[in-house]
C-alpha cells in the first residue's frame, strides 16, 4: 500500500486528544485538538475525509470500491483492514469500524462543513452580519490540492462532492445576502452576491 509522501516514519497517535477534527474546505487537513495529525497512508487520510464529507455510514464494499477500484476485492479488503487500524490509534472510539458490521462511519469528529451547516440552521437567529461569514462562504473548493493518484474512482467522487458543495453554497450566499441586506450590511450583500454570481 502506498504510503502518504507527507507522512513521517511514524504515524501521530492522537486517539486520546480532546478533540478530532478535519478541514475539508481548502486545503485539507486532520487536527488533534488544533495541531495537524499526519497519517502514514494517503488513502487513510482519504477515507477520514470521505467521511467526513458523506457523514453518513458507509458499507465497507463502496469504500474499497472507491480506495482501491482496480484490486480484487479480498486484497481490497484486506488493504482497508490495515487503513482501518491505523485510523483506530489515531481517531479512537471516533471511528466506528466494528470488523463484524458491515459499515463504517465517524462520531465526534468536527468539520468545518458540519459548522458551515450549522450556519444554514441557524443563519436567521443571528441578529447582526459577521464579515467572518464571507471567510468561508466565498471559499469554494473542496480538498484543494488534494488526490489519490490513478484513482478514477476517488476522483469522479470528488468531483460530484464538489458539485453538491457548490449547490450548498449558492444558497447559504444568497441566503445571507439577503440577511445582510436587511440589516443594512451593504458591503458584506455586495461580496455574497458577486460570489453568487462568479461561482
Amino acid at each position: 500500500m502506498a504510503k502518504n509522501p507527507r507522512a513521517a516514519a511514524q504515524p501521530t497517535s492522537p486517539a486520546k486528544a480532546g478533540s478530532i477534527s478535519a478541514r475539508v474546505i481548502g486545503i485539507p487537513e486532520i487536527l488533534a485538538d488544533g495541531a495537524p495529525v499526519t497519517l502514514r497512508y494517503r488513502k487513510a487520510e482519504a477515507l477520514v475525509y470521505f467521511l467526513v464529507i458523506e457523514a453518513r455510514r458507509v458499507s465497507r464494499s463502496e469504500v474499497i470500491a472507491l480506495l482501491w477500484p482496480e484490486l480484487p476485492a479480498a486484497t481490497g479488503a484486506a488493504n482497508l483492514r490495515g487503513v482501518l487500524t491505523e485510523l483506530r490509534g489515531v481517531l479512537g472510539p471516533r471511528l466506528l469500524a466494528d470488523p463484524r458490521a458491515s459499515w463504517i462511519s465517524l462520531a465526534q469528529v468536527g468539520s468545518d462543513l458540519a459548522d458551515l451547516e450549522a450556519w444554514n440552521e441557524t443563519l436567521q437567529d443571528s441578529r447582526t452580519v459577521p464579515g467572518a461569514w464571507t471567510d468561508l462562504l466565498t471559499q469554494n473548493t473542496l480538498l484543494d490540492g488534494f488526490s489519490l493518484p490513478d484513482n478514477e474512482a476517488f476522483a469522479a467522487w470528488r468531483t460530484e462532492a464538489q458539485h453538491r458543495f457548490e449547490d450548498q453554497l449558492q444558497a447559504l450566499r444568497l441566503e445571507a445576502a439577503n440577511l445582510a441586506l436587511e440589516r443594512d450590511a451593504t458591503s458584506i450583500a455586495l461580496e455574497l452576491l458577486e460570489g453568487s454570481l462568479t461561482k
